[in-house]
């Protein structure tokens, strides 16, 4: 096999979006950009293991911002579960809400359509 046909693992994962205008912390500040509080896109892939606290990441590759990376959250991860990798996927922020143990959560609302399928020039060669 050639090395034109490998691809590398790891790499660029786009954008990490943050879900209100202002920063928090200075981690927030230096790694994440302010996108908005729906972001749009196709659903290409989920990593699992992420940073210290094994954190699954859900890749979109969005038109308005290309790809971009979310964090996923016990209530990200939960509605996940049900969307298959390939869909057109629509994340809306709701806000901060309490759990009746008094605790503060970001709520999500995420909405999942199968993605159109696109026409491809050529032949297929195997």
């Amino acid at each position: 096999m050639s090395d034109t046909q490998w691809k590398e693992a790891g790499g660029d994962f786009g954008a990490t979006p943050r879900w209100t205008e202002e920063a928090t912390t200075e981690f927030e500040k230096a790694n994440t950009q302010y996108l908005g509080t729906t972001l749009e896109g196709l659903y290409v892939e989920m990593l699992t293991g992420i940073g210290a606290k094994g954190a699954n990441m859900y890749v979109l590759e969005t038109e308005a911002h290309g790809k971009v990376s979310v964090f996923g959250s016990t209530v990200l991860d939960g509605k996940f579960k049900k969307v298959p990798v390939g869909s057109q996927v629509k994340i809306e922020y709701l806000g901060k809400e309490k759990a009746k143990s008094g605790n503060e959560y970001n709520n999500f609302k995420v909405l999942f359509a199968p993605a159109p399928l696109k026409e491809v020039a050529g032949e297929a060669k195997f």
